[in-house]
């Protein structure tokens, strides 16, 4: 594909203007026809058969354009990273607007970024970050660990229904209505819930209410949630329960045994503990690295002089990290509006809390960016495609993996990959600078 560049540098950001001249979307444009021909019904023409001038007359043509636009500025984006070289220094995320769409007529697009802000290093070097050594005999470090054992031990249990009253350590199968003030709660109806009676799961005294119960059995009792309460709606207030109890089971659990580990394959059961403790042991330190990693971050941002960040940044930054916690709640099953419903806020107030923390995040990037340029921190093209080809053989049966290749080739990908790459090598080399034992 063809393209026009022009470059113009203005306050706080760096502009390209890309001109897309027809003849070089045209076949977007056509194929953009054709599928959209597919999925209409026009008479006296098959599915995918009607001339182009039939297909805009039905479904418009600004509609075949809009259809095709996506297609025509990835590609026409994907030019320019191969025929540009930008000097100046920016924040790679643009921002990519149309400014013009007229069928027939040239695309114009703009490319935007924002230049980056001047930064002036302090020290560095030598910051004398000590590690917590992690204590393997404290209770805490025990209690993980007989935790994750006690997990594995609940995958391998049998359970039983029985004709018994509910103790501690069964299972129950119930059906819940919750209401606040005679007032049924906003999902606070739960059908057919299968839970194992345990203390440390529920709220205090609601396990207490369950124990003696039987199967057909029903119960109401109040309780009082806590004040922090992750639900603003409950929180600190008094709810009464309903409850209907359908079946109790008996867990058998299996012992902790040679036999009980040959089922996770290890020979012994020392050998599947300390296999487990090795486990939370790297998990604590990696947690602790990390922590350790912000604490020396901050300290060279402390030491350093960052001209002021342009808000439009901090709001691309704030705006950024709203679509992250959206993708973090969609992964544990939870809607967005349900979420800002329990905590009472709307995504305005979110974005405001999210400010500080975003114009940080922006700063620790700018830091990392800096001393990798100081420092001559580069990333080669085969370390790239290494990576590339790792991420290959990882997805390879797939069932989307022609898809995935694909994307893992593209410019774009390529460029992200190398910036993500060189601020790994760069805060390793950080940390071999100041962290001590």
């Amino acid at each position: 594909m063809a393209i026009i560049i022009n470059k113009k540098l203005e306050e706080s950001k760096l502009v390209f203007n890309i001109e897309i001249p027809f003849f070089d979307y045209e076949k977007y444009i056509r194929e953009s026809a054709e599928h959209l021909s597919e999925h209409v019904n026009i008479p006296g023409f098959r599915k995918g058969k009607a001339p182009y001038d039939i297909v805009a007359k039905e479904v418009g043509e600004m509609t075949i354009y809009e259809n095709a636009l996506q297609d025509i500025i990835e590609n026409a984006y994907d030019e320019f990273i191969k025929k540009t070289e930008i000097k100046e220094k920016i924040f790679y995320e643009p921002d990519i607007q149309v400014a013009q769409l007229v069928p027939g007529n040239p695309i114009v697009f703009n490319i935007e970024y924002m230049l980056i802000p001047e930064i002036t290093l302090g020290d560095y070097r030598n910051l004398k970050i000590k590690k917590s050594k992690i204590d393997t005999s404290s209770e805490e470090f025990k209690l993980k660990v007989n935790n994750a054992i006690s997990e594995l031990q609940d995958s391998k249990s049998i359970k039983k229904e029985m004709d018994k009253a509910i103790e501690i350590g069964d299972q129950a199968t119930l059906n819940m209505d919750l209401f606040l003030d005679g007032v049924p709660l906003e999902d606070g109806s739960i059908k057919d819930y299968t839970q194992l009676i345990d203390p440390k799961i529920f709220i205090p005294g609601f396990v207490e209410n369950l124990v003696g119960l039987k199967s057909g059995d029903k119960k109401e009792f109040e309780l009082l949630f806590p004040d922090n309460y992750f639900d603003n709606k409950v929180a600190g207030k008094k709810i009464l329960f309903k409850v209907e109890i359908l079946k109790v089971y008996k867990v058998d659990k299996p012992e902790l045994n040679d036999e009980f580990a040959k089922g996770f394959g290890f020979d012994k059961y020392d050998d599947l503990k300390k296999h487990i403790e090795n486990n939370i042991r790297d998990e604590i330190e990696a947690k602790e690295i990390d922590k350790k990693t912000i604490e020396m971050i901050n300290k060279i941002i402390q030491n350093s002089k960052i001209s002021p960040i342009p808000d439009r940044l901090i709001d691309l930054e704030t705006k950024k990290m709203i679509e992250e916690l959206k993708d973090s709640l969609s992964q544990s099953g939870m809607d967005f509006e349900r979420y800002k419903e329990s905590i009472n806020k709307t995504e305005e107030e979110l974005k405001n809390e999210f400010r500080p923390k975003a114009e940080e995040r922006l700063k620790m990037a700018l830091i990392i960016d800096k001393i990798s340029e100081v420092e001559n921190i580069i990333v080669t093209e085969e370390e790239i495609n290494k990576e590339i080809e790792d991420a290959k053989n990882y997805y390879k049966n797939h069932p989307d993996f022609e898809n995935i290749k694909n994307n893992l080739e593209q410019p774009a990908y390529r460029q992200q990959l190398g910036r993500v790459l060189k601020n790994e090598k760069t805060i390793k080399f950080l940390r071999e600078q100041n962290f001590i034992d």
